[in-house]
């Protein structure tokens, strides 16, 4: 389902994944209802989830790491992810999970595009990453490194923009 993904679609592609991959017979559909509605009523986000996501995710730069278009649709899913959001509507519920899934993301060796390619994109990505004083669930040196990659991202796309 996540392989013919688009940016205008992965949002929605993944909410349906969650539907398929966990079982719903206790949450019972309400008619007009969306389909993050009824995942966030079947809490089934999770570390596990979101980690078996975003491995799959980040799996599609292996064999498609020098197209924009793939790191627009991981853009999608950090913007579904974003702190701003309600915790209940994020895709990527967990700080960790999501500043990993960034830097994973921007930083990968499968990663093949020019920069000015994926600068807005990668722009996006920046924008949600969680403040240093949120509520993250990682030990404080894992989160202070994380906040160093920030600064580094920052620098970078200062760099491009330049």
């Amino acid at each position: 389902l996540l392989k013919r993904s688009r940016a205008s679609t992965v949002v929605e592609d993944i909410h349906r994944w969650m539907l398929i991959s966990v079982d719903l017979q206790d949450t019972m559909e309400i008619p007009g209802e969306s389909v993050a509605a009824r995942l966030s009523r079947a809490s089934l986000s999770g570390p596990k989830t979101e980690e078996t996501l975003t491995k799959a995710l980040l799996g599609r730069l292996g064999s498609h790491g020098w197209d924009p278009e793939q790191f627009r649709i991981l853009a999608q899913v950090v913007q579904a992810s974003s702190p701003a959001l309600p915790r209940s509507e994020r895709i990527i519920k967990d700080h960790t999970v999501l500043m990993q899934f960034i830097f994973k993301s921007v930083y990968s060796e499968d990663q093949r595009c020019h920069a000015a390619d994926i600068f807005e994109s990668v722009d996006a990505m920046y924008g949600c990453i969680p403040k240093a004083d949120s509520d993250a669930t990682a030990d404080v040196e894992m989160w202070a490194d994380f906040q160093k990659q920030a600064d580094e991202l920052e620098k970078h796309l200062t760099c491009v923009e330049l």
